[in-house]
């Protein structure tokens, strides 16, 4: 809980800097909501299918240099899967508080449309976890860290006195989040992400 709290302070203080120490940036800031379908991968394999959940957070979007920006998130992002064993479908949840660092190229197409594709690392710290049913497990099931990559494309648009994205994008996992160790397992997300600028 002391990490959370301590996350949480390092997002406010981003926010807080960014319309302060960078103020002769064009910045821009927002929330946003999207839906997560996630799996598992595990080695030696496993037959898994996707969970699918909710998600949501905010963003600071940097104007860096002609059509290069920087956009750093802080989402709730539910990840795991449905994992078959022994004849039994379990649902293994592993929700995380997940910090993507992209780069994105913007691409206008009109002078209030563009789009974009943009990637980058993306650090997730476990909040919580469990299985439904519930099965009893010798420690944790996932470790409190994950790190993975981001890579996906979007759509940005003027909207009144605001301006509103919409990503597709896929973060595959680079590190074994089992905390186990029968089995190696990486976190793989699809994310429809919609955001409103403030």
């Amino acid at each position: 809980m002391k990490k959370l709290a301590n996350i949480g302070l390092m997002i406010a203080a981003l926010l807080f800097l960014s319309g302060n120490a960078f103020a002769q940036l064009s910045i821009n800031k927002g929330l946003k909501v999207g839906y997560n379908i996630a799996n598992l991968s595990f080695d030696p394999s496993m037959e898994t299918s996707s969970r699918s959940s909710f998600s949501g957070g905010g963003y600071v979007e940097l104007d860096l240099l002609g059509p290069i920006d920087f956009q750093g998130e802080v989402l709730y992002s539910p990840k795991g899967a449905k994992v078959k064993s022994e004849g039994q479908e379990i649902t293994v949840k592993g929700d995380y508080l997940e910090v993507p660092l992209l780069v994105k190229l913007q691409l206008p197409l009109l002078p209030t449309l563009s789009w974009n594709i943009h990637a980058g690392p993306s650090f997730g710290f476990k909040i919580s976890e469990s299985t439904d049913p519930k099965v009893d497990t010798d420690g944790d099931i996932f470790k409190s860290s994950d790190l993975g990559g981001a890579i996906g494309a979007g759509v940005k648009f003027s909207a009144l006195i605001s301006h509103v994205t919409v990503d597709a994008r896929y973060t595959f996992g680079f590190s074994d989040v089992s905390a186990q160790g029968d089995f190696k397992v990486k976190n793989n997300v699809f994310a429809l992400l919609v955001g409103i600028g403030f």
